[in-house]
């Protein structure tokens, strides 16, 4: 006996007038339509993720690119304050979130070289072989800032200098593991979350230096009161009314 299975055009063109018409059509709606994945450039991916929506990164992903987007707006805010250098302890938090993200993903692609050598090391050895080739591998070098790099906003292209190496080989690794339909591949996922600790402390920064700046404007537009007038306040509020 030949089975022969409803296909979705068998209920397209399905005479409606049948009883179990309602029935085929409600599966129809439950099979899942088939849709392309929506490409986002990688702006839109730095919104996504600081959405806490899902990002699925690919080979087109620069590192170095993000980190001085990422970065480049604070060093613009920093050295447009009044004494950037004063701004120097939190860019140093800045600078070490940044290295420990790129410090991440240099373990990450240090880990997808030696996948083949560790195969052939012992399961119980495999841990400290993991470690001595991480330390082998090529890894970041963290600036130091000074309160002259502040001044004049250098900063982020030094870390996006310290990224570049890694830019290529990273991009490299996410090309290969990409999911046809636009799911956010392992590497991918590791990606994100080192970057949104740079995220954290640039936004922190970022706050800090907004603050400074609001409470400048409001000073300056206040008007002063005198020590007489203080006095008065004083009395008022105790129900006791003073002629000037």
């Amino acid at each position: 006996m030949t089975v022969r299975h409803t296909t979705r055009r068998d209920i397209d063109h399905r005479d409606t007038s049948t009883p179990t018409h309602a029935a085929l059509r409600a599966r129809q709606r439950r099979w899942p339509a088939r849709t392309e994945p929506i490409i986002y450039d990688q702006t839109e991916q730095r919104a996504r993720r600081r959405n806490r929506l899902p990002v699925a990164l690919d080979g087109r992903f620069d590192l170095a690119v993000e980190v001085a987007a990422i970065l480049g707006p604070v060093a613009e805010v920093v050295a447009a304050e009044p004494s950037p250098g004063t701004y120097l302890a939190p860019a140093d938090e800045v600078i070490d979130a940044t290295f420990a993200a790129v410090s991440t993903l240099a373990d990450l692609l240090a880990d997808r070289g030696a996948r083949g050598q560790l195969d052939a090391v012992r399961p119980d050895d495999r841990g400290r072989a993991r470690r001595a080739l991480r330390a082998l591998a090529p890894r970041p070098n963290r600036p130091t800032l000074t309160r002259d790099d502040l001044a004049g906003g250098s900063w982020a292209a030094t870390l996006a200098d310290m990224a570049r190496p890694f830019a290529e080989p990273l991009a490299d690794y996410l090309g290969r593991v990409v999911s046809p339909d636009g799911e956010p591949s392992a590497v991918s996922d590791t990606v994100v979350e080192a970057l949104r600790g740079i995220d954290r402390a640039a936004l922190s920064l970022t706050r800090r230096a907004e603050r400074a700046a609001f409470y400048r404007r409001e000073c300056a537009t206040s008007t002063p009161r005198s020590e007489a007038d203080q006095h008065r306040e004083t009395l008022r509020e105790l129900g006791i009314e003073v002629e000037r």
